[in-house]
């Protein structure tokens, strides 16, 4: 059994807004590209923005000054 591998990469920024961080935001701004899809609804809300993908990348905003992009290897 091999071990869960995860790489993580947190940006720190001031003033963010979790509920602008949709996908229709990240596909517009080119932060991801046009072709990923949703793994399930994004959940958005005035503390908190997770929006998993199908290509196993999350990205989370769960602190006002951080974005958290997850995604698990192997």
């Amino acid at each position: 059994m091999s071990p869960h591998q995860e790489l993580t990469l947190t940006l720190a920024a001031p003033d963010n807004n979790p509920i602008l961080l949709t996908p229709t935001f990240l596909k517009g701004s080119g932060i991801i590209p046009p072709d990923w899809s949703l793994a399930r609804q994004p959940r958005l809300t005035p503390q908190l923005a997770q929006i998993p993908f199908t290509n196993g990348v999350s990205l989370t905003l769960s602190q006002p000054d951080r974005r958290i992009m997850r995604q698990s290897l192997g």
